[in-house]
């Protein structure tokens, strides 16, 4: 390890001096959407971390790696981390290598006997929690009763599409007006992988959006550093808008998103949440209301059911069902006096 680490400033001199991009680059480019490639630099540089090597993903010389390096860091990421995280980083270390094999900087030899290193194996339970409908509730009601109408406005058709339709928080700010048919319900989504797929909003989502899409296109610029100025309503396609800074002309962004929910929910008095809990709840919502597995799948944009599945948390509230009818007969014992 400290060979190959001591080596990464020569090597970054001769690739500076080539022009030649480094593996880890050409892989992450590789990748369809920003979120993923986001996701699989920072699975690589925990891997750096374990190596300690203090240089940036994309300038590590990945293809000097032997299988005793990746074996060495399978181990590492066991021990430190849960197994879906540790076999994250094992994959983006396979998809660096294999494009350091493409570009002719490792044989293949090297190659596979670098890569020829198994899976994590393990199991934990998914993070996150169900939002429920009083939480829900409280969050419509804190938006309704906000202040800056806008905002109170914009923040209440967050949640009603991400908890109406199980969106992921990239998927929602993607959205542009002419996505949604309001008088039917139907919703066009761009997902993971560039793939577009179809789906339905409910009654009560339909009329958060029509009260955002009216005081978007009254509100304008009206709004900004609370100056009376006159309304000019937003050119932009995009459905929901920044309101940082009183910039109302710009998409929201993921991170608008995770900011005005927890702006709400502190607004709201409920526990924090994320934006994927709300997708977490829309899906379980749906199978306690008896909608299959299959029509769901299709609807969150999963690749297969089982993905799905792992959202149910029915079988959770079996269990605690379940243990709720053993009697254990504890009497605290009372001091003497």
């Amino acid at each position: 390890m400290e060979d190959l680490t001591t080596t990464t400033q020569a090597q970054t001199e001769i690739v500076v001096r080539e022009d030649r991009p480094n593996p880890a680059s050409v892989y992450l480019a590789s990748l369809q959407s920003p979120a993923s490639r986001e996701t699989m630099r920072y699975a690589l540089e925990r891997v750096l971390r374990i190596l300690s090597a203090q240089v940036p993903v994309d300038q590590f010389p990945w293809q000097q790696l032997r299988h005793e390096h990746v074996a060495a860091i399978r181990a590492q990421l066991a021990e430190r981390c849960s197994p879906s995280t540790a076999n994250q980083s094992l994959a983006a270390l396979r998809g660096t290598l294999k494009a350091a094999w493409r570009m002719e900087l490792m044989d293949s030899e090297h190659y596979h006997r670098a890569c020829d290193v198994g899976s994590i194996r393990g199991h934990r339970e998914p993070k996150g929690r169900h939002v429920s409908p009083g939480d829900i509730r409280q969050l419509f009601r804190a938006c309704a009763q906000a202040n800056d109408k806008w905002l109170g406005a914009r923040n209440a058709a967050v949640v009603a599409i991400l908890f109406g339709a199980g969106l992921r928080r990239a998927e929602a700010v993607s959205l542009n007006i002419d996505s949604i048919d309001l008088e039917s319900g139907r919703l066009s989504v761009i997902g993971k992988g560039n793939k577009e797929r179809m789906t339905f909003l409910p009654p009560g989502s339909l009329d958060a959006i029509r009260k955002w899409l009216e005081v978007r296109e009254t509100a304008g610029n009206s709004r900004v550093r609370g100056r009376k100025t006159t309304a000019i309503a937003p050119t932009t396609p995009a459905l929901l808008l920044s309101g940082k800074h009183g910039c109302n002309h710009t998409r929201m962004t993921p991170g608008g998103i995770l900011f005005a929910l927890n702006t709400a929910a502190r607004r709201a008095g409920i526990k924090p949440f994320t934006p994927h809990d709300l997708r977490r709840t829309f899906i379980g919502e749906l199978l306690d209301a008896g909608a299959d597995l299959t029509s769901i799948q299709k609807m969150v944009g999963h690749a297969s059911p089982n993905t799905t599945s792992r959202y149910d948390r029915r079988g959770e509230r079996a269990k605690q069902k379940s243990a709720s009818l053993l009697h254990v007969p504890y009497v605290e014992e009372k001091e003497e006096e």
